[in-house]
């Protein structure tokens, strides 16, 4: 199984999905400067306010494989994979081997979370880290060993030193010990030394990054302040613009988180993906499980599941604005899975309970639905979705991302010691980060119709241009002053016959 999420994860990694983002290159840079020795306070933050310690797996991906597109991405392909295997544990914990088998292949092939895991960005950290919290928090109640309870905290601690979002995995755990305390009589006197325990492992995790966010408060909550729409302002101007009730924006809000699951595309932010997460028969399954939850919450398994998933729901979705934000509902993607395995098992358990289904055609019905369900995941995500580059139709009308790729790319092949010039004015700069990431040793400088004017080359000089659409006259103007170059055109990947760039380079 883990074989299998590692393979969809990493087949043609670097081309799918298309383009780099610089959200990714912002990543990776981070991760150069961490080798570099630029960055010497690791309790500090960097790029988007995140602690300097999540980059430090990309500075180790860089280190091994070099300072490219595959390095980076490959931290959140190994994230995604690991996801999987705590999916896997937790399950087994909570339910049985069975369960815990068919959530860990519907993690694998999730399209939601197969992306995710694809794309140098931190936010697939957030199904590790919580399937990792979770699990160890049911362990240590399990175990009933303040041992366990004691690595929950440490492991509790973790979720601050990565992206903002997983912070809520912390705030969850906390949820879960206090049903725990209020469900079970007599817990809190017989169980405050694990308690402790806990407590003492989150402090000693968490304290020299706790410490950093003590001291700069803004920066810990500048995500939530940002997103958070009674934080930001953002519920009071959409009750000014629409002139309905906060109670029905909130019901919109509601519906456009909860549906994007079963019944509604999922636009833009890092997925855009015309249909739900889950296909028809995974929406069911789902439903059922989600269902059974619901009737069991008062036990403690169920209850696990029902606030992770809403949890994530609500601060992640509801009270975010524009919902349904891909990137902070990925936390989810464990839950479900668990709810899809959850619903097809107790389907199967009432039918043999009636004498409905033979106890020989069990194994053979859950082999089938996975494999159905991962078919139809695979078909839709390495198939259809990339076929028609689903993830680029959010660049189709900025295609800054696009540029800057092919640029570094382009850059790269011609060779070094070149001097890089962009023509990119208004809409995208050489300082661009997917830019100075793919060629960093390479001088780079943007370029107009003033730059032109005091221009003089050396016969020996190196140099490169690049020119997006709207300044391919400057580009006619400069091979007029320099003759003698090379010219070319790029065209775009998801409409081939729009012309994305023309370059013009001058070689000794």
């Amino acid at each position: 199984m883990l074989f299998i999420a590692f393979l969809l994860r990493t087949i043609n990694l670097t081309t799918h999905p298309y383009p780099w983002s610089g959200d990714e290159a912002s990543i990776g840079i981070e991760g150069r400067r961490i080798l570099n020795g630029e960055i010497t306070n690791f309790f500090d933050t960097g790029w988007s306010i995140q602690p300097n310690w999540s980059f430090v797996p990309t500075a180790i991906t860089e280190m091994i494989l070099g300072e490219n597109i595959l390095a980076v991405r490959l931290t959140s392909v190994l994230a995604g994979t690991l996801s999987v295997l705590f999916v896997y544990l937790i399950a087994r914990l909570l339910f049985n081997p069975s369960i815990a088998l068919m959530a860990a292949a519907f993690l694998a092939t999730l399209p939601y979370n197969v992306h995710f895991s694809r794309i140098g960005v931190n936010n697939v950290i957030d199904g590790l880290i919580s399937s990792l919290l979770f699990w160890s928090i049911a362990k240590a109640l399990q175990k009933d060993d303040a041992r366990y309870y004691y690595t929950a905290g440490i492991m509790g601690g973790f979720c601050i030193y990565t992206y903002a979002g997983t912070r809520l995995a912390l705030i969850i755990g906390v949820i879960i010990f206090l049903f725990v305390i209020i469900r079970q009589r007599g817990y809190l006197s017989s169980h405050w030394k694990h308690l402790f325990a806990f407590f003492c492992g989150l402090v000693i995790s968490m304290a020299p990054q706790a410490a950093f966010f003590a001291r700069h408060p803004a920066i810990f909550i500048g995500r939530l302040g940002q997103e958070g729409i009674f934080f930001n302002g953002w519920l009071a101007q959409r009750v000014a613009q629409t002139g309905q009730s906060e109670l029905d924006i909130l019901i919109n809000q509601f519906t456009r988180t909860t549906m994007v699951f079963i019944a509604s595309p999922a636009p833009g932010n890092f997925f855009n993906s015309p249909q739900p997460y889950l296909t028809i028969i995974g929406s069911i399954i789902f439903l059922l499980g989600m269902g059974y939850s619901l009737v069991k919450m008062l036990e403690t398994k169920h209850f696990i599941l029902i606030v992770w998933f809403w949890a994530v729901v609500l601060f992640g979705g509801v009270l975010t604005v524009n919902p349904p934000a891909n990137t902070r509902l990925l936390m989810t993607s464990p839950a479900v899975s668990i709810f899809m395995a959850l619903g097809i098992f107790k389907v199967i358990e009432y039918l043999q309970r009636f004498r409905l289904l033979p106890e020989r055609a069990v194994a053979l019905i859950f082999l089938a639905v996975v494999s159905i369900i991962s078919y139809q995941n695979i078909n839709f995500y390495m198939g259809e979705y990339r076929t028609n580059m689903y993830f680029t139709n959010i660049y189709f009308e900025n295609a800054n991302g696009e540029f800057a790729m092919e640029v570094g790319l382009l850059a790269n092949d011609i060779g070094e010691g070149y001097m890089i010039y962009i023509l990119g004015e208004p809409r995208i700069l050489s300082s661009f980060p997917t830019i100075p990431f793919l060629i960093p040793e390479n001088q780079r400088a943007d370029f107009n119709a003033e730059t032109l004017a005091a221009l003089t080359l050396t016969p020996d000089q190196k140099v490169a241009f690049f020119a997006i659409p709207e300044n391919r006259p400057l580009l006619e103007e400069i091979s007029q002053k320099f003759p003698g170059g090379q010219r070319g055109l790029i065209y775009r990947k998801p409409r081939p016959a729009e012309i994305l760039l023309e370059y013009y380079i001058l070689a000794p």
